[in-house]
């Protein structure tokens, strides 16, 4: 083990590396979070919210990314899994919806 830290990911799915920075899959929450190799969360790189509460079970309508929001890992479903760097783009999958995905994170 080379160094280790703490993130602000819930259930931790896939993690690559683009030079810089480590892109991490938060499979409940449904974000990919972007933080320092060298210095994890306390660098510019990570961003820094707290966690919306629960609603009671009998109220909680929420649906998709809100679900994640809202429930964190009580939501049903799962974010990006098995992320990979590749000229620039980041890719990674959702099982859930089955599919694919390659993004520019510049734009």
């Amino acid at each position: 083990m080379l160094r280790s830290f703490e993130t602000e990911t819930d259930k931790s799915s896939g993690i690559t590396f683009d030079g810089e920075a480590l892109w991490i899959g938060s499979t409940y929450s449904r974000e990919i979070v972007r933080c320092s190799a060298t210095t994890g969360p306390g660098s510019p790189l990570a961003k820094s919210r707290p966690r919306p509460a629960a609603p009671p079970a009998a109220t909680a309508q929420v649906d998709g990314f809100q679900a994640g929001e809202v429930l964190g890992s009580k939501a049903l479903g799962t974010g990006a899994h098995g992320q990979e760097w590749k000229d620039g783009k980041l890719w990674f999958a959702v099982p859930p919806s089955r599919e694919v995905y390659r993004v520019d994170p510049k734009t």
